[in-house]
């Protein structure tokens, strides 16, 4: 990826002996720093199974910095076991976007975040803040799209996603069953994903 010159800089992390929440925060943390010490001007906290359209990912981009928007946020659906599998849940939850950043910017599950969101990712959420309709961005999240789903449990820092309960309800799914009392409908694979 360093070769192709789609990143900068990899950094190998080694989980900490505690909760997978305050591990999670201490990732997102040392990426913050990265960017940072490279004297950048915005940060976007992404995780591997995140995704968006390119072509509302720069309007939005453009339109955060013509309008010197120093946080943002925007919807998002899940999805489940295929990349084509997706969940129809209208969530009262949010996920941050591209956030404005100084040297004394941190990620802290204290801070104010004017919508709800995963608490490992609120920054600036009391400053110049946007949040993008569905039709203007949505970040697309295979949540549950895993060659082994085993390792997103083991990994994640949701409790009430981590039951014996829920993971047995994911591992028995069967398209075209409602998930969780929601309708699953089959789209294309926008991403090419292949699991």
């Amino acid at each position: 990826l360093i070769k192709k010159k789609l990143i900068d800089k990899t950094y190998c992390y080694s989980p900490r002996k505690t909760s997978a929440g305050k591990n999670e925060l201490h990732k997102r943390n040392i990426g913050l720093t990265i960017a940072k010490t490279r004297f950048c001007s915005h940060f976007l906290t992404m995780d591997c199974d995140e995704f968006y359209h390119k072509n509302q990912f720069d309007e939005a981009k453009k339109f955060i910095i013509n309008q010197k928007i120093e946080a943002s946020s925007c919807k998002f659906i899940n999805y489940i076991k295929q990349p084509t599998w997706q969940i129809q849940a209208d969530s009262n939850m949010y996920i941050p976007f591209i956030t404005k950043i100084n040297l004394f910017s941190m990620l802290s599950r204290k801070s104010y975040f004017p919508v709800l969101v995963d608490p490992t990712r609120k920054m600036n959420g009391d400053k110049k803040f946007k949040f993008f309709e569905q039709s203007d961005l949505r970040m697309e999240h295979m949540w549950l799209v895993r060659k082994d789903l085993s390792k997103k449990f083991n990994n994640s820092s949701g409790k009430k996603y981590t039951t014996p309960e829920f993971m047995k309800q994911v591992i028995n799914y069967e398209f075209p069953n409602k998930f969780c009392e929601n309708e699953v409908i089959e789209v294309e694979n926008l991403f090419n994903i292949k699991i």
